[in-house]
């Protein structure tokens, strides 16, 4: 029986838990080795686009993309990191929104702008004339 990509990258995540870092280009290898030998090494690529889906069904968010109009604080960066532990926070300073945050966790997307609350005013004035 053929696996499918997520399966494998159900089957490398699985493996992948509790070893050390260092170790996971040696595992990689070894899966690499495996599909190679079953003839799926064709299908790396759709097992790499697996790994993130895999990765969220089991630990949650994957990734957190913060633009805010100043830095964050360290208390802000806690917060985030305590209530979304397993993601990587990526942040962009971009004094365009005024004040707030634009936060993007995977692929939902929240306006917490002043722009954004602006943008959303006019909208709504232009759509009522």
């Amino acid at each position: 029986m053929r696996r499918t990509p997520r399966q494998w990258a159900r089957a490398y995540i699985q493996a992948a838990e509790g070893i050390p870092p260092s170790d996971l280009p040696t595992l990689a290898l070894a899966l690499a080795q495996l599909l190679k030998e079953r003839g799926d090494l064709s299908r790396t690529s759709e097992i790499v686009r697996a790994l993130s889906g895999v990765w969220k069904e089991q630990y949650g968010a994957a990734d957190v993309d913060i633009i805010s109009a100043h830095p964050l604080s360290e208390k802000a960066r806690e917060a985030i990191a305590s209530a979304i532990p397993t993601a990587s926070l990526h942040e962009t300073v971009d004094p365009a929104l005024i004040g707030g945050a634009v936060v993007r966790v995977d692929d939902r997307r929240m306006d917490g702008s002043v722009s954004g609350a602006l943008r959303s005013v006019r909208d709504s004035l232009v759509s009522d004339s």
